[in-house]
């Protein structure tokens, strides 16, 4: 298994992850949203998508359902989602897991 940090500092160099914040911390409505997310199995994280956002799976498994999106996309690690509209982006942990979540409004 890759270890945590050298996972997260993979996607720092892929663009994915630029800084890190924390659950109970919201950002401003147009702040650039990027966070890195640590889920308990069935714990579960929401966001506001927007097309282009992206969400990356970095550890375990994860659910991910998208208002006016019928799917259901199931990630494993290494595997992203990128939002193609509007909606609220719900993510559900298989088992434990590590997200980080690119917005569409981050520069590379």
């Amino acid at each position: 298994m890759i270890p945590p940090m050298e996972v997260a500092l993979h996607l720092i160099s892929l663009g994915f992850l630029t800084i890190r914040r924390h659950l109970g911390r919201q950002p401003a409505p147009d702040a650039r949203l990027d966070a890195m997310v640590t889920l308990h199995a069935g714990a579960a994280w929401s966001a506001d998508g927007r097309p282009g956002m992206t969400l990356g799976c970095a550890r375990g498994r994860i659910w991910v359902t998208q208002t006016g999106d019928g799917r259901d996309i199931v990630l494993g690690a290494g595997m992203a989602f990128i939002s193609k509209h509007r909606g609220k982006l719900v993510v559900t942990a298989l088992e434990p897991a590590v997200i980080a979540c690119r917005d569409a409004k981050t520069p590379l």
